[in-house]
């Protein structure tokens, strides 16, 4: 079975980048893995774009469960929990993407 990977993309403003790292890593990814048992595996990554740093965190699930999961990631009693990241985007994150990507097989035809 292929793996899929749900990505998100984020750039921060630098006054609000530790404060937002600390609830995204410390709080919000924990509580999304815990919730959305379709993602079975996070990681996330930073580097530079023009002297902006970019974050992009990595949901792995499989093809068959990935609508699962996003549909799981927003279920009316994540709400609060998707309204609290809502409220970063406004203040905080200058770029949000997110981009499914399907694991190619090598060699494939």
């Amino acid at each position: 079975m292929a793996k899929m990977i749900y990505q998100v993309r984020l750039i921060i403003k630098p006054e609000y980048e530790k404060e937002f790292n600390q609830w995204y890593e410390g709080w919000y990814i924990p509580k999304l893995m815990a919730e959305v048992p379709h993602f079975f595996s996070c990681h996330r990554y930073v580097g530079d774009l023009d002297g902006q740093n970019v974050y992009i965190t990595d949901y792995e699930t499989t093809t068959e469960d990935l609508d699962t999961a996003v549909a799981e990631m927003r279920t009316p009693e994540r709400a609060p929990v998707n309204a609290m990241f809502y409220e970063w985007k406004e203040k905080a994150i200058t770029l949000h993407e997110s981009i499914r990507f399907t694991e190619r097989e090598w060699g494939a035809k």
